[in-house]
């Protein structure tokens, strides 16, 4: 076996024409993420999805899976074109249509919003762990004035923001694939592959849209696209007046959420504490601050 993806998530080999993924057990959020991958995969290739890998085995015991070995390279972000938002708004009206009545078969996913409040809660408990943290050199300093001096009050502010335009009611839920984007799809000339739902779950319907323009990996991404995203994502996942109000209530907040998820490195068990890192992640954090300014 050749061993072609080593990250702080998993091992990833490839054996002939066979992918053996090897989960971690490393996770900031109890989640059973290989049982999660293989079952998701297995369920959508049953209902006809041939741009995902062919599921082949899951062992429990050993947290390993093992998929079909599919072709195809990242997309890189500068060279994302209209065809490519295309084809994953394709994929996430499949996942939507096809598992709308099969919900129950399903956890909630991480960070689920199964309420407006919700939101708001996802983000004040990462905040939380983040606010009494030990401060062991100059980036994780730089990193708690960040937090304190900016990124707290413009939470409030697009918190109350949040708030006032969306009463707190239950939400319409659909499948989440997860942690969701073009650093998860694979291209071979005209065919896309979708692949790494150990996240996946029940969500708002609305949440998958705002999180996927705004990934760290899509950030770079030309606006116009974005916009092009959006725009298809409202048309065809979202459903009522209600709920397309809601993603253009939104941006604010997703973009701290992401702001807050640069600062994983402060929490002391958190498994990247190089200092490039820290460089790398505090640059990322201004960039989504600036986003709301």
């Amino acid at each position: 076996m050749e061993l072609i993806s080593k990250s702080g998530n998993n091992k990833i080999y490839k054996d002939g024409d066979v992918i053996v993924k090897h989960y971690s057990s490393f996770s900031s959020t109890p989640c059973d993420r290989g049982k999660n991958d293989f079952n998701f995969i297995k369920y959508f290739w049953e209902k006809g999805c041939r741009n995902i890998p062919k599921p082949i085995s899951y062992d429990e015991e050993t947290n390993i899976g093992r998929y079909s070995f599919e072709e195809g390279k990242i997309i890189p972000v500068n060279n994302i074109t209209s065809q490519d938002i295309n084809a994953t708004i394709d994929f996430l009206e499949f996942i939507t249509i096809n598992s709308q009545n099969d919900l129950d078969k399903f956890n909630y996913g991480k960070e689920s919003c199964i309420t407006t409040q919700d939101y708001i809660n996802n983000m004040v408990q990462r905040i939380n762990k983040l606010t009494n943290v030990h401060i062991r050199d100059k980036y994780d300093r730089k990193g708690k004035k960040i937090l304190k001096k900016k990124l707290l009050p413009l939470f409030v502010r697009e918190k109350d923001k949040f708030l006032n335009k969306n009463k707190n009611s239950k939400l319409k839920l659909s499948l989440n694939p997860g942690d969701f984007g073009f650093h998860n799809i694979l291209k071979d000339g005209d065919k896309y592959i979708f692949f790494d739902f150990e996240y996946a779950g029940k969500d708002d319907i609305v949440k998958q849209g705002p999180y996927f323009v705004t990934h760290p990996y899509v950030m770079e991404m030309n606006e116009a696209l974005k916009n092009e995203f959006t725009q298809l994502y409202k048309n065809r996942i979202l459903t009522s007046k209600g709920e397309r109000n809601r993603l253009d209530s939104i941006e604010g907040l997703v973009n701290l959420h992401w702001g807050i998820i640069q600062l994983n490195f402060l929490i002391p068990d958190f498994m990247h504490q190089s200092t490039d890192f820290k460089k790398g992640r505090l640059q990322t954090l201004n960039k989504y601050l600036d986003k709301v300014k």
